[in-house]
């Protein structure tokens, strides 16, 4: 829990400093994912997405993720 927290200050720390940081959103939807939380992660890889429309590995969580729900 301890380096879930710090990995999601990390990331929140960078979108303060760069709002259109693909990775910082990518490393929400993971954290998401991994909490179960499809929805939130979906709106965080899109986000991604929107930063970096060519990067293959949001691709494919948003994709996993869609097929899942």
């Amino acid at each position: 829990m301890k380096c879930r927290a710090e990995l999601e200050g990390i990331a929140e720390d960078r979108l303060d400093e760069y709002s259109r940081d693909s990775v910082a959103f990518g490393i929400l939807g993971f954290l998401h994912q991994l909490d179960g939380k499809k929805s939130e992660a979906i709106g965080y890889f899109q986000r991604a997405l929107e930063c970096d429309r060519n990067n293959e590995e949001f691709q494919n969580a948003l994709r996993e993720l869609k097929e899942a729900a």
